[in-house]
């Protein structure tokens, strides 16, 4: 099905295939066996990402600042709740929108649905973080996030060297207890928290698409990612461009080595890997020869050295692939690894911060070289099968259900892919 326009990632359940056409406000429906249309929805701003299903409804927000709940049978819908505290709109993405903004998809976790309006905690009175009762809209709390006093305007908390502790919005995920917006954690009745757990988010946001390493998705809690600090991530927690996982595993595609400045780009190699979740810690020998012995180290005090712990290390790759697709999309079904997008063909030298194929890198990285669809073993990564697509994936477009394949192109197609 041909649908147009910047799709979401599909959602699959009951027979129905559900995604939003971002900047045409418009939420589709199709039939899961078919993919033929059994209804479409349009709401007054832009949908950024993927609905949630849940009891016979259909859950999202908008940039318009409200929250819907439409019938899944048939699209009609059943409340609506503003999430920005004034109808106040402003310019953006070329169209007008909510000052205070709630992305697409929305989290509902043990019976209550959990989202944000807002952009960031440093402006337009911060963040508000609802609680709602998603069979019938109902307020059950709200928690204002906002970093600055509002008599003075000046920053309530201190800061890192580089760090701000402030946020930008993001797609809130949870872990059945708690729920996390970035490196910002709530307990079940929405109150911020100090308690945290591994979680995956990104520094700069789960739908950012650019393909730099400060945008990369995290398995961890809060990390430095200020100047410099951020290479330090990928060698602690697992990380990536784009990341799944099991409790024991993360598969992911990304760097194969991470290293702040110029000298991390100039072997800027990447991978198709599986990676044992935990993190483990340097053995004494490795922390003490981390440690280093200079004299100036060596002036500090006992105790100072008594309290420093060795940070995470990253076990080594359960396996990797170096010569893997561009990935764009990813999902785990089972026992498989499905990937889609283009070949990589890029290839470098060491010292030099260039391709040396640069035509050809670029054709392909762009989808001029082809676009791949593969079911990959995912206790080895090995490659099973392999079929051509017609256009780029969407980023994070990929969903599976009902031992198949559901996608998301950038041309506007849906598609349906079976054993």
């Amino acid at each position: 099905m041909t649908l147009g326009g910047r799709l979401t990632q599909p959602v699959v359940s009951d027979g129905i295939v559900v995604v939003a056409s971002t900047d045409a406000h418009t939420v589709h429906a199709l039939a899961a066996d078919d993919g033929k249309r059994r209804w479409a929805y349009t709401a007054g701003g832009r949908i950024d990402s993927t609905p949630a299903l849940h009891k016979g409804l259909v859950l999202f927000g908008s940039a318009d600042g409200w929250v819907y709940a439409l019938r899944a049978s048939d699209g009609k819908l059943v409340w609506r709740f503003r999430g920005a505290p004034q109808e106040r709109q402003a310019g953006a993405f070329n169209q007008l929108e909510s000052v205070w903004p709630v992305h697409g998809s929305v989290l509902v976790q043990r019976g209550v649905l959990y989202c944000v309006a807002g952009r960031s905690t440093y402006i337009d009175g911060g963040l508000v973080l609802y609680r709602l009762d998603p069979l019938t809209g109902k307020e059950l709390s709200r928690t204002r996030v906002c970093e600055l006093d509002p008599n003075t305007d000046k920053q309530l908390a201190g800061e890192g060297r580089f760090d701000m502790q402030g946020a930008t919005t993001d797609i809130l995920s949870g872990d059945g207890e708690l729920v996390f917006l970035k490196q910002l954690s709530f307990d079940a009745s929405g109150k911020r928290t100090t308690q945290t757990r591994p979680h995956l988010f990104a520094a700069t946001g789960l739908l950012g698409e650019e393909w730099f390493v400060r945008s990369y998705w995290l398995l961890g809690t809060n990390v430095g990612t200020g100047w410099g600090g951020w290479a330090n991530v990928a060698r602690q927690v697992p990380a990536g461009r784009i990341l799944c996982f099991t409790e024991d595993r993360v598969y992911g595609y990304g760097r194969v080595t991470v290293s702040s400045g110029a000298t991390g780009h100039k072997a800027d190699a990447y991978h198709l890997f599986c990676r044992q979740r935990r993190a483990a810690l340097p053995t004494s020998t490795e922390a003490k020869a981390n440690s280093g012995g200079k004299a100036k180290r060596k002036a500090r005090s006992r105790r100072a050295k008594a309290r420093r712990r060795p940070a995470p290390k990253l076990a080594p790759p359960v396996w990797a692939d170096t010569k893997a697709l561009t990935v764009r999309a990813m999902v785990l079904a089972a026992n498989k690894l499905v990937i889609a997008g283009p070949p990589d063909l890029g290839r470098k030298q060491a010292k030099v911060l260039a391709f040396v194929n640069e035509g050809d890198a670029l054709a392909a990285f762009t989808g001029q070289k082809g676009v791949l669809l593969q079911v990959r073993s995912a206790a080895d990564g090995r490659k099973l099968s392999e079929q051509p697509l017609s256009a780029m994936p969407v980023f994070d477009g990929m969903s599976a259900a009902g031992r198949r394949i559901f996608l998301s192109l950038q041309d506007g197609a849906v598609q349906c892919w079976g054993p």
